[in-house]
């Protein structure tokens, strides 16, 4: 994993696998009917968040720049998804994402011995990509929440005849353009120097900016809109609060943390108000987030982690393209749940692991032992994949028991798609609540107490699960008045147990 040839070629194989998310995203613009968003107009699929596939986006870029030769069929493709991550990019319409691409365009010319090509293909890739963006951005039809998807068809259809036009010139173009740059006299010291200085600006920037809000400083709560104003705006979109919860969470446990995945029962434990606030499953920043769920110790690891990254990077040579990889994500990462999503995790801890080995002679030692760490390694593929895929998995027969349910009025289907839930993600509440739900309509009361009660003991201190045995529960027995008490000691601001109160 630590040779050279795989740090070469990490970041040209990273542009390569980005390209169908990004392709992807694109088509949800262009073919909006089948692909897009009703709810929002800021570019988000497939992932479903714009602010990771801003960052895909970013982390794409230092491969397509450096990737492929100029007349070579792989420079070409290189060169479009620089068009397709140039414009993304903006129409995610993501301050942090704009930054982590400036951070790694950046970082990569610094480090690149092939500085002009690199800087060729930005640039022929910038004027590709330049009128889709533009159209993207000023369109009405494409910049409005909530519209209909019928009403952005024409306008999609236009981005997509200037994204594809800006792709085929960028096809055409850049190879001629990176062939014409390689006979000029290079002025690389003064360059370099300017895209190193540009690279650490705004590696800090998104924390930085953020911090100089007052927002941010009282805790208050601040929205702001999914408009492009959003992307000049100063203010934190409820960081302030949510980072302040955090803090909260981290006095709660200050050494070991909370757990990890946590924040939502946290939030709710130490928000200041009920009302005003956005709920999130995150405190949009991995400080925060890991001081509330890992305390100290997760800190401190966490520094390590990054720590060690850098101390490598100054120790070892590694291709820029690589090491602008995960960069760009602690960039955004500062200031967005970003490293939470795999599809950003995954390359970037990959990326610090070839960053963090160096290339080793090879022995008969190693040799031998190659067999044994493939199946390690294939061991810890299927893990990682099973841990992601049960849960989804379960998340599926969960909405079928929901249908079966309140749909089709079936609780005995309900109950075995739940139980199936269950055995699939036996951490989740939601399985023990249908169930619950299942057996009171079919008529059977213990039974349903019961699993409400297996709820309590799967999560107990979401206050979800104690609500939901409280409302089971006779409201003049000792046992609803403690799980309402849970309640309260859990979620002070709960709207079920205002409306209780004011009964």
């Amino acid at each position: 994993v630590g040779g050279a040839r795989a740090r070469a070629a990490f970041a040209p194989a990273l542009a390569a696998a980005a390209a169908a998310p990004l392709a992807w995203a694109a088509a949800s613009v262009v073919v909006p009917t089948v692909l897009g968003d009703a709810s929002t107009a800021r570019l988000n699929a497939p992932i479903g968040h714009p602010t990771v596939l801003a960052l895909v986006a970013a982390m794409a870029l230092p491969g397509a720049l450096t990737g492929g030769a100029a007349r070579a069929w792989r420079g070409r493709a290189m060169a479009v998804v620089a068009v397709l991550a140039l414009a993304c990019v903006p129409l995610t319409l993501s301050r942090g994402g704009l930054a982590a691409a400036g951070v790694a365009v950046a970082f990569t010319l610094w480090g690149t011995p092939r500085t002009r090509r690199a800087v060729a293909r930005l640039a022929v890739g910038a004027v590709a990509a330049a009128p889709a963006v533009a159209y993207g951005l000023t369109a009405h039809a494409l910049t409005t929440d909530n519209l209909p998807l019928e009403d952005r068809r024409a306008a999609g259809a236009v981005f997509g005849l200037l994204l594809l036009a800006g792709c085929a010139l960028a096809a055409r173009a850049a190879p001629a353009a990176e062939e014409r740059v390689s006979r000029w006299e290079p002025r690389a010291r003064g360059v370099r120097g300017a895209c190193l200085a540009a690279a650490l600006v705004m590696a800090v920037m998104p924390l930085g900016v953020l911090l100089t809000g007052s927002d941010v400083r009282d805790c208050r709560p601040t929205g702001i809109g999914g408009n492009v104003d959003r992307v000049t705006s100063l203010e934190g979109n409820q960081r302030g609060p949510w980072w302040c919860e955090a803090g909260r969470g981290w006095r709660l446990a200050p050494v070991a943390g909370n757990g990890a995945g946590s924040f939502p029962v946290i939030e709710l434990r130490t928000r200041a108000t009920g009302n005003g606030l956005v709920q999130t499953r995150d405190p949009h920043g991995m400080w925060p987030e890991a001081a509330s769920a890992l305390g100290t110790v997760g800190v401190a690891l966490l520094a390590l982690v990054w720590g060690l990254a850098g101390w490598a990077l100054v120790r070892r040579r590694v291709p820029s393209a690589l090491a602008a990889v995960p960069l760009a994500a602690f960039a955004q990462a500062q200031a967005d749940w970003v490293m939470s999503w795999p599809a950003v995790a995954v390359p970037v801890g990959v990326a610090i692991g070839l960053i963090a080995g160096g290339p080793r002679a090879a022995t008969r030692r190693r040799v031998a032992g190659e067999p044994a760490r493939a199946a390690a390694l294939a061991v810890g593929v299927v893990a990682v994949a099973a841990a992601a895929w049960l849960p989804y998995l379960a998340e599926h027969a969960l909405v079928d028991g929901q249908d079966a349910l309140y749909v089709r009025g079936d609780p005995g289907g309900a109950y075995r798609l739940a139980s199936r839930a269950a055995s699939l993600n036996p951490l989740a509440i939601e399985p023990a609540q249908l169930k619950g739900q299942a057996l009171a309509a079919a008529g059977d009361r213990r039974g349903a107490l019961n699993a409400f009660r297996e709820a309590t003991r799967v999560q107990p201190d979401n206050p979800a699960s104690w609500q939901s045995l409280a409302q089971a529960l006779p409201g003049d027995a000792s046992a609803s008045r403690a799980a309402w008490a849970r309640v309260a000691e859990l979620d002070p601001h709960s709207p079920a147990l205002a409306a209780r109160r004011g009964g």
